[in-house]
């Protein structure tokens, strides 16, 4: 999914008054949270082009593929719900969003730990 999708699909799903903007500016936190707390975590498979992640911009291009792809990208329309129900006050509405978020969350997070190796040292220390 692009960055031009998930803006596209949340606008026809939720008709908000939140600018282009901020939306990439969401979609950029959800994608560095996603990166730091389990890509970077991992080694690369072999098979695949490792991800250097860099925030998003209004300068960066649309269509730019986000980190998730199928069958876990509803996380983006997850993520973006919740965004503009909690800014619009809607907490039932948000506390909904995020359930699912999170439910969409820890599948990919399963489904990456399940595929791809740990590094040895990932700075955790106790």
């Amino acid at each position: 999914m692009t960055l031009q999708e998930a803006i596209s699909n949340i606008d026809n799903l939720k008709p908000n008054q939140y600018t282009y903007p901020q939306k990439i500016s969401w979609l950029s936190e959800l994608d560095g949270k996603l990166y730091n707390e389990i890509i970077a975590t991992h080694e690369f498979n072999e098979d695949e082009e490792p991800i250097d992640w860099n925030p998003y911009s209004e300068q960066t291009d649309p269509s730019l593929e986000l980190i998730v792809g199928e069958p876990y990208e509803k996380i983006y329309e997850y993520w973006l719900a919740a965004k503009i129900d909690y800014w619009n006050g809607e907490t039932v509405r948000y506390n909904n969003d995020m359930a699912m978020y999170n439910v969409a969350y820890q599948e990919y997070a399963n489904w990456y730990n399940k595929n791809h190796k740990h590094k040895k040292d990932n700075g955790f220390k106790l």
